[in-house]
């Protein structure tokens, strides 16, 4: 059973071997409004090991390229604010961290 990621000890990003993750599916909580646009709230990582659960404060900015949907967002691990992307996979229905 993989153990809840302790926020004031890492940053997402450091993980054990980050670029063996890299691309991996991911589980995003997402919200949606009238207009059927897609806003993504909190994310979870898991790797064999370990589980990341981390809230995001804000989406910066979002775009549509073929067939995937890209979300620039911030979010704070610790006292630390970060800033990663998320893929949304239209046709697969797969979010991805990269």
């Amino acid at each position: 059973m993989p153990k809840n990621f302790n926020m004031d000890a890492m940053t997402i990003h450091e993980v054990a071997n980050p670029k063996m993750h890299m691309y991996r599916s991911i589980s995003v909580i997402a919200t949606f409004n009238r207009k059927g646009d897609m806003e993504p709230v909190a994310i979870r990582f898991e790797t064999e090991n370990e589980r990341f659960d981390v809230r995001i404060d804000r989406v910066v900015s979002s775009s549509k390229e073929w067939d995937t949907i890209l979300f620039q967002c911030l979010v704070t691990v610790g006292n630390q604010q970060q800033q990663i992307k998320l893929a949304y996979e239209i046709s697969e229905h797969i979010w991805r961290l990269i």
